[in-house]
């Protein structure tokens, strides 16, 4: 009898810990953003996230943006959207959530993409 309720009594606790866990996780643990220093061109012109290790995309951040473009502009972008209500993860790459959520601010109804330098200097102000 003694064995069985140290087995229930392990099994709750175990259960309570990760239940918490995964709550901790879930909704209070939030990465923060991303500036130009946590990226670094390599030779072939890809990019390498310093903090991850991954590789992606022969982007850019200069000008127009667009899906594939990546960087400091891109991560300003996000921050500025992410301010007037979306929740984007800033990353600091152009995919096709951060189209969207421009998309639904961009009063000419798709007109103004790719962004251009003028139109992004306007956006983000």
């Amino acid at each position: 009898m003694k064995t069985g309720k140290i087995i229930f009594w392990s099994l709750l606790g175990i259960t309570v810990i990760g239940g918490g866990a995964y709550v901790y996780f879930k909704y209070f643990h939030t990465p923060k953003p991303k500036t130009k220093d946590d990226f670094k061109k390599v030779d072939d012109g890809k990019v390498v996230d310093v903090s991850t290790g991954e590789t992606w995309g022969k982007g850019h951040d200069n000008f127009p943006l667009e899906v594939g473009s990546f960087g400091e502009n891109v991560i300003k972008l996000q921050n500025k959207l992410n301010s007037m209500g979306e929740s984007l993860t800033v990353d600091g790459r152009f995919g096709e959530m951060t189209k969207a959520a421009y998309a639904k601010y961009d009063p000419s109804d798709g007109m103004r993409y790719p962004i251009t330098k003028s139109i992004f200097d306007a956006f983000v102000k």
